[in-house]
């Protein structure tokens, strides 16, 4: 049914009775009919010219079915008689709520125009549709009758020709058609007692469709409303609460020391990990190292929350915490992988021989530190004197430990027994290589012996320079701690690399270190240089220890930017 009308630019209101302008103002742009299969594209709509801040009212006596906001603004929709809603969108201020009852003419707020975009000025869009489907709303306005709007079909009546028939709304056209035909030639009576049941369940049908959509907008509304007014806010309460907890909670340094701990402690046990896979360390060391590591890290973690309170740093704790976990691990590790070399030395040594160590090495030190400070400084430091004798007893026996067993005549055996243990991987590969070496030649039975001892012997001395590594930090640790002084990054790292140095440096010469140096030169060959050749060697590597710890530390201090405080 076509419809030819023509709109003039500007409108007034409607008399009483039919559907009014919701505001006085000119089309801007019309309705556009829908340009995709569902609907989309087009303006389903009029824009109507108006002011910021103008009354809008509602076009008919209705129910607020809606009131929400979109992208272009706030909104209001209206249901009428006749499955009939109206829209009114862009508003500043809403003066109705949802489920409330309006009068044609009330006020239901005012315009905005500043969000929707589809038409450039302040304006407001007025959307209709009935049944679901979007209307052109000058349909309503200029009058048009919605009670009166029905589907019509046709019906194939005798001799060819076509005759309108009326069909309820809700009714199937096309299902309708094919009963009719079908019932050609039935009596009378009967074809209107099957035409009626045939409505009666079709409208049955439509009655329960539509009590089902009720039902679901019912259920969706109330969830809506549900949802806004307590499912939501209680979601919104207890996220904050949890915020605010976290925020209370990591706030204090004792908890953030405590992640830090736990974190590095973490890096540790993976550390310790690789290193069973790679090194083929025994499980007992590895655990020991699992253990002393995470307390180091905690117990840093603790200490360095305890001594810096306003001044401080996560990333500076876990980095404390870190370096004190791997000095930890890193002992019990390179001290498990020595272990064969240090049971050869002490089954040389005995007790009596480390005492003695350990009290030769402390007087040196003690006796050197005294010597050297009173040369530096005019004085004596008693508390100096006493750190160096205890770190010098400890280093001493250590270093006369390891040099008895690595010259031991038992660590051949004490290896061999390690070796079979170290991995089951690698020894499987060494059987099947001995294997296919005993069916080849003599010859290569011999080379492959001559290079396992020199990869075992290689892998104690990275072992024991490792060892001297963590064992200068650690002894610079528990220097600090006596003398009251701070353990920096920079005297950590100092401390290691001289520990390594100093551990190559034993190592050379024959394995005897600068005392082998010493006994190249002709002088330290007999006579009074070979009596003075131990105290020689112990006076220049204890010289060059101090000048090479004081050289790096001080080098590192610049680099890191630090500052050592005393406690």
């Amino acid at each position: 049914m076509p419809f030819l009308l023509a709109f003039p630019l500007q409108h007034s209101r409607a008399g009483p009775g039919g559907y009014r302008w919701p505001v006085n103002g000119r089309v801007v742009r019309g309705f556009e009919k829908p340009t995709g299969p569902y609907g989309e594209g087009g303006h389903q709509g009029l824009d109507i010219a108006a002011a910021p801040g103008s009354p809008v009212a509602a076009a008919q006596d209705g129910t607020v079915a809606w009131v929400g906001e979109l992208p272009r603004g706030r909104f209001v929709s209206i249901t009428h008689v006749g499955s009939v809603r109206t829209t009114y969108l862009d508003l500043e201020r809403i003066d109705v709520s949802q489920g409330s009852t309006v009068r044609r003419g009330q006020v239901i707020g005012t315009v905005s125009g500043r969000r929707d975009d589809s038409s450039t000025g302040p304006h407001l869009h007025f959307g209709a549709s009935m049944h679901g489907n979007p209307v052109d709303p000058r349909l309503l306005l200029d009058g048009f009758d919605t009670g009166s709007f029905i589907r019509l079909c046709p019906v194939r009546r005798g001799g060819g020709q076509d005759s309108g028939g009326e069909v309820s709304e809700g009714e199937a056209p096309g299902l309708f058609s094919q009963l009719v035909e079908s019932l050609r030639g039935v009596p009378s009576g009967l074809a209107t007692a099957l035409g009626g049941a045939w409505r009666l369940v079709v409208r049955c049908s439509t009655g329960a469709w539509e009590g089902t959509r009720g039902l679901l907008r019912w259920t969706g509304e109330k969830f809506d409303a549900l949802w806004e007014g307590a499912i939501y806010p209680a979601l919104c309460s207890a996220a904050k609460g949890v915020a605010n907890a976290f925020k209370w909670a990591w706030g204090n340094r004792f908890v953030q020391a405590t992640v830090a701990g736990i974190a590095a402690a973490l890096v540790v046990v993976a550390l310790v990990v690789l290193a069973v896979l790679s090194l083929g360390i025994s499980l007992v060391v590895a655990v020991v190292a699992v253990i002393l590591g995470t307390i180091a890290c905690i117990g840093i973690a603790i200490y360095y929350a305890v001594a810096h309170g306003p001044d401080f740093s996560f990333f500076a704790c876990f980095m404390a915490s870190l370096s004190a976990g791997a000095v930890a691990a890193g002992l019990v590790v390179s001290a498990g992988s020595l272990s064969g070399v240090f049971s050869a030395g002490w089954a040389n040594l005995g007790l009596w021989g480390t005492v003695k160590a350990a009290a030769w090495g402390g007087t040196f030190s003690a006796i050197f530190e005294a010597g050297t400070g009173y040369l530096f400084t005019g004085q004596f430091s008693v508390k100096e004197i006493l750190v160096a004798f205890g770190i010098g007893a400890i280093s001493g026996a250590v270093g006369k430990l390891f040099r008895q067993g690595m010259a031991s005549r038992r660590l051949v055996h004490v290896l061999s027994f390690t070796a079979s243990r170290s991995s089951h991987r690698v020894v499987a590969l060494g059987q099947s290589v001995l294997a296919i070496a005993r069916s080849v030649t003599v010859n290569v039975q011999v080379l492959l012996l001559v290079v396992k001892k020199a990869a075992v012997t290689l892998g104690i001395r990275i072992a024991y320079m490792g060892f001297t590594g963590t064992f200068g930090v650690a002894l610079n640790a528990l220097a600090c701690a006596i003398s009251g002084r701070s353990l920096t990054y920079s005297s950590a790292l100092a401390s290691f690399l001289t520990g390594v140095a100093m551990g190559g440096i034993a190592l050379s010469f024959g394995g005897k270190g600068l005392s082998g140096l010493l006994a190249k030169l002709r002088f330290f060959q007999e006579g009074l240089g070979r009596a003075l050749r131990g105290f020689a060697a112990k006076l220049i590597g204890k010289g060059l220890s101090k000048g090479m710890k004081t050289s790096l530390h001080t080098g590192f201090k610049r680099l890191f930017r630090e500052k050592e405080v005393s406690k």
